[in-house]
């Protein structure tokens, strides 16, 4: 008896042994062999259609449950030669890739020798070829980051009927000093969210929201939004009065009713993220993922969102750019034409604004990954409105990237999508707030705010895995209406560690609250 005891602890020992050792995650750093250098957004593949990327220090982790020690990890990057290690063989570190060079020569290699223009003319004409989301299902880890600089704050009462000259005083001492906290202080917040979600062929989704994040102090961090509500609390503070007011901005109405006592940010405060948002976020960017031309642009204003989607009119518009083969090389057994694009020069140049690299499959002619940023002297939307309307706006910079890979259906989806940038505003926009009651000296005060920041923003989607679904699965995925989000001040490695998402940057983990 006492045999058997002992060889049913050993037994039960191994098995928790094992269930811990498939729930946890491995992580590491991807390296270049010769220069030592880390390797951003590298593949870091585990089975098929699952794994993640590395981060822009070139750091992965990814979650190993459900995977036997056998398995193994693919390391792979544009360039590189493949590496695989066995899980069992794999230890928390450093991976080294290494170069795999390969002379632009080898273009010989292929049926035809194609110019770069006749390479981009085959992307067009194989677009509906290559990719496709329809019926198929992702899991999505997306995080934004902002950085927000308010450069400039100014307020001014231009009217008040019936306040004390104590009050507004009071008014005047609550703005200054919350001019004095944030001008020319640089502040970030971090959100990040991960999601199913699965597409019918009519690219019609369904999101079902399992986490949502938010990393900032709110005692120090603010957006645009989150400012102007701080200084209508500062003034609704400093009001004394039993009656509501009507408050709004221009024509534009705010509120009817504000009891004074309850203020403006309680009610406004956003504790959930809906799944009709980011099912709206994700439609579109799934869409535009299949290389269209985003000719519009989301501004948000101050941060938050997730600001413009792709841009992929250097594919679409050749007239607009130069095109030149740089090398050949290759990417998970493909050999891959390296094609790098400029704005035309010509004496009738197009309106090309972009500079960057377009890795090519050369059996496919499916792009595999695109490199972009605004071309110099080059800027995004930009209009000046403000005399006329109070608003100033311009996109200083802009760059993105597109990872694809290759799904059973032989259709490309993407695999990692990064968006960033660098924004200027300038707004300046008068309010009203008018004591709702019938006497003739009702309180009316009248104020103008003006306001100047920088605001850099990165947004970056992660598609852990990708499956091909069925018709009848699609209408059987049931949607959740969104959950809450976690609030949390400093970086906590627990939060998601049952998950697999992009590794935390440096500038996450040491967040300062």
């Amino acid at each position: 008896m006492k045999s058997n005891f002992i060889l049913h602890s050993i037994f039960a020992a191994f098995l928790l042994f094992s269930a811990a050792a498939s729930a946890q995650n491995v992580s590491g750093t991807l390296v270049d062999n010769s220069t030592q250098k880390t390797i951003p957004f590298a593949t870091v593949q585990l089975g098929e259609n699952y794994g993640v990327v590395t981060n822009q220090e070139g750091n992965f982790s990814i979650n190993t449950a459900g995977f036997s020690e056998k398995d193994s990890l693919i390391f792979s990057s544009m360039g590189y030669d493949r590496k695989a290690i066995a899980l069992k063989d794999f230890e928390k570190g450093t991976v080294y890739l290494t170069k795999n060079v390969e002379e632009l020569g080898e273009v010989l290699l292929l049926d035809e020798k194609l110019t770069a223009l006749e390479v981009m003319e085959k992307v067009n004409e194989k677009k509906k070829e290559n990719y496709g989301n329809s019926f198929t299902k992702f899991t999505v880890f997306h995080r934004s980051q902002n950085n927000n600089t308010f450069l400039d704050f100014d307020f001014e009462i231009r009217k008040a009927e019936y306040f004390k000259k104590k009050t507004l005083r009071k008014f005047n001492k609550t703005i200054d000093s919350l001019a004095e906290t944030i001008r020319g202080v640089p502040t970030s917040f971090y959100n990040a969210y991960l999601t199913e979600i699965v597409v019918n062929k009519a690219d019609s989704v369904k999101i079902n929201l399992e986490k949502a994040t938010e990393l900032i102090n709110k005692e120090k961090t603010s957006s645009l939004n989150a400012l102007t509500e701080d200084i209508l609390d500062g003034i609704l503070e400093n009001l004394k009065s039993a009656n509501t007011f009507k408050v709004r901005t221009g024509i534009i109405p705010i509120a009817d009713s504000l009891d004074v006592s309850e203020g403006l940010s309680e009610e406004e405060d956003i504790d959930s993220l809906t799944t009709k948002s980011v099912g709206n976020e994700l439609e579109d960017l799934l869409g535009q993922s299949r290389l269209k031309t985003n000719n519009s642009t989301t501004i948000s204003i101050g941060g938050g969102g997730s600001g413009a989607g792709l841009n992929f009119d250097f594919i679409n518009e050749l007239d607009d750019y130069e095109y030149e083969i740089e090398d050949i090389s290759t990417f998970n057994g493909e050999l891959i034409y390296i094609i790098s694009f400029v704005p035309d020069s010509g004496l009738f140049s197009g309106n090309g604004k972009y500079t960057g690299k377009l890795y090519i499959s050369a059996d496919s002619f499916a792009v595999v990954k695109a490199d972009y940023q605004l071309a110099e002297g080059k800027h995004g939307t930009k209009f000046n409105m403000k005399f006329l309307l109070g608003v100033k706006y311009e996109e200083k910079a802009r760059s993105g990237i597109i990872i694809y890979e290759k799904n059973k259906k032989n259709k490309y989806t993407p695999k990692y999508i990064r968006v960033s940038g660098k924004r200027y505003g300038y707004f300046e926009r008068y309010f009203v707030l008018k004591e709702n009651d019938e006497r003739t000296d009702r309180m009316k005060l009248k104020f103008e705010v003006m306001i100047e920041f920088d605001n850099g923003y990165k947004n970056e989607w992660l598609f852990v895995d990708s499956n091909v679904i069925s018709e009848d699965e699609f209408a059987n995925f049931k949607e959740n209406k969104g959950v809450p989000i976690q609030e949390i001040s400093e970086y906590n490695p627990e939060i998601w560690k049952e998950y697999n998402i992009l590794a935390p940057t440096e500038a996450i983990r040491e967040y300062e609250f």
